[in-house]
């Protein structure tokens, strides 16, 4: 479980808090989806005295889902890309 306030809480449910800038690695499963894979990853960036989860990356096989949060609480657009195209198109089976 992730808060856009890094508070982390593992399955085996520790917790952790950052309140730094870095890049995590939050799940690898190079086997998930009959070995298509799986990577999760998250950058949070520092914004005066804290910081929040600033981008999100899904691969699932060749695909990715990136999705950016905004510090600006009046900005309610999505900010997401496809494969690396802004706000791009997904085909689904």
């Amino acid at each position: 479980e992730i808060g856009g306030d890094p508070h982390i809480t593992t399955w085996s449910n520790e917790h952790y808090e950052y309140h730094g800038q870095c890049d995590l690695v939050m799940m690898m499963d190079p086997q998930f989806a009959d070995g298509l894979g799986l990577d999760v990853h998250i950058r949070t960036k520092i914004v005066r005295f804290w910081s929040y989860i600033h981008t999100v990356a899904i691969r699932i096989g060749n695909d990715v889902l990136e999705i950016e949060g905004s510090a600006d609480a009046e900005d309610d657009q999505p900010h997401y890309w496809i494969n690396y195209e802004y706000q791009g198109e997904l085909e689904t089976l």
